[in-house]
């Protein structure tokens, strides 16, 4: 009884994300002849989500520190929700992150923070009391091209990846250099010393995800 009435509660929270027939009917009538036209949309390639599949599973964090699962989830760029297929069929429930600290999907963190006056989806590979280092999803939708020299004869969804450091709340968009990284961090001409010292003496790559997570942790330490 307990599964079901949470089962209720996820329901009345969410709404269905599956659209509704998005292509047009219009209605016209000439000379007492009337019909309707029926004007298929344009089919669309790729995909509005994250992920490939619906196989993961998601820990989700509320803010006021309880969690909860949701099984068969991805995450959809374009609407910044997390979405739960809970039958075969493809209507999907559709969570909002209000209220929502984190999501926790194979091991790997997301959060939505506001950017640039609008919300977006954010892997965390590292934080502490001062410091964030995130990628940045987002999802474009390319228009299809009448020209046949374009060879892009449907709409298509194109997702892309961006990387972002946060230094005291501010939230900048990077390129995975050293001089970028270091103006960002505002750091003083003692702690470049001994980050460059660092860098030298572990042979690490800032253009590795896995090295810069590095880097900020020694960056932390000193």
């Amino acid at each position: 009884m307990k599964k079901l009435k949470l089962l209720f509660l996820f329901i009345s929270l969410a709404a269905l994300g599956q659209d509704n027939d998005s292509n047009v009917w219009s209605g016209f009538d000439t000379n007492g002849f009337s019909g309707v036209f029926y004007n298929r949309v344009t089919p669309v390639e790729g995909t509005t989500y994250l992920f490939d599949n619906w196989e993961q599973n998601a820990i989700v964090h509320k803010i006021l520190k309880d969690k909860f699962l949701v099984r068969r989830v991805n995450l959809n760029l374009n609407k910044m929700t997390f979405d739960a297929k809970i039958t075969e069929s493809e209507d999907v429930l559709s969570f909002s992150f209000k209220g929502v600290d984190k999501v926790e999907i194979n091991n790997r963190t997301f959060k939505n923070i506001l950017y640039n006056k609008s919300n977006r989806l954010f892997e965390v590979f590292y934080t502490d009391d001062n410091i964030k280092f995130m990628k940045g999803f987002e999802v474009k939708l390319i228009k299809a091209s009448k020209d046949p020299m374009v060879n892009r004869p449907f709409d298509k969804y194109v997702k892309t990846e961006s990387y972002y450091l946060m230094n005291k709340k501010v939230l900048s968009k990077i390129k995975l250099k050293k001089k970028e990284i270091y103006k960002t961090l505002g750091l003083s001409n003692e702690d470049i010393s001994k980050l460059n010292t660092f860098i030298k003496s572990t042979s690490i790559s800032l253009k590795k995800e896995k090295d810069i997570i590095k880097l900020l942790t020694y960056l932390n330490s000193i």
